[in-house]
């Protein structure tokens, strides 16, 4: 990666042929020089921690991404659990209901009931099988969201089994602060901090300016001589000292830590 890598040398022809005085090959000049940029200021030692801090912030965002979609998931469940549930007892409400009016209905036939007694049973009979076309449609809508999660359809949902019936334990003072101070959130917060800051670090060591140091082979046509050549190349930080990038990377580090 490019936190590990060393810069690659690089390769200079110069004078290789010229024209007037110096044209042909008689007055031939030619050097090969092969460079190196010396990195100064740990600017591959702050690349490498940059980037080891960045692949710990996606690992714990991968994280958090599928804690979400597990909660999503089991949330989406349990909907579809309690639908189903409300569906059976409002079925069974139904059945009560029939089997009320059925009664009703007999003795309005016997004369052993007045008419109203008899509507009353009916009209709680209708109001049952709303009940359960009502509880239909929430089943309906539990399975659409659940499948949903993986693209899939309700009709692909059968149906789901478990219960709804759970203790519920209330955790101590001491037990939710520590459950705070390591949830995965605050220490995703946490990461993005460091990384900033690593990145602040990576910037400031840009101001420090690089050697690049040459060394090569000069050959001299009209003498027939060669010679060794090497050359050091120091940029003079006078005007550009990286100070916009690195004002903008503190700025970056402030709003990182109010979001955390």
């Amino acid at each position: 990666g490019e936190g590990k890598d060393v810069t690659n040398p690089g390769l200079d022809i110069e004078d290789f042929i010229g024209s007037g005085s110096v044209s042909g090959v008689q007055s031939l000049q030619l050097t090969a020089l092969v460079s190196q940029t010396l990195e100064l200021g740990g600017k591959r030692k702050r690349r490498v921690a940059l980037a080891r801090q960045e692949t710990g912030v996606s690992a714990a965002q991968t994280k958090r991404l599928r804690l979400v979609l597990y909660r999503r998931t089991r949330d989406a469940f349990f909907l579809v659990l309690a639908a189903q549930q409300r569906l059976q007892h409002a079925r069974e409400r139904e059945e009560l209901a029939n089997a009320v009016r059925q009664i009703w209905q007999s003795k309005q036939a016997a004369g052993r009931s007045a008419a109203h007694e008899s509507s009353e049973a009916e009209l709680a009979y209708h109001r049952a099988q709303l009940s359960v076309r009502t509880a239909q449609r929430q089943l309906l809508a539990a399975k659409q969201q659940l499948a949903g999660l993986w693209g899939g359809r309700a009709n692909e949902i059968e149906s789901v089994t478990g219960s709804l019936r759970h203790k519920i334990s209330i955790p101590s003072l001491a037990q939710l602060r520590q459950h705070l101070e390591g949830s995965l959130p605050l220490r995703t917060a946490e990461l993005q901090v460091d990384t900033a800051k690593a990145a602040l670090a990576v910037e400031q060591s840009q101001a420090v300016p690089d050697v690049t140091i040459g060394v090569g082979y000069r050959y001299l046509n009209t003498s027939r001589d060669s010679a060794a050549v090497l050359s050091l190349g120091l940029p003079l930080p006078l005007f550009d000292r990286n100070q916009g990038a690195i004002e903008s990377a503190r700025q970056h580090i402030a709003q990182r830590q109010s979001e955390r």
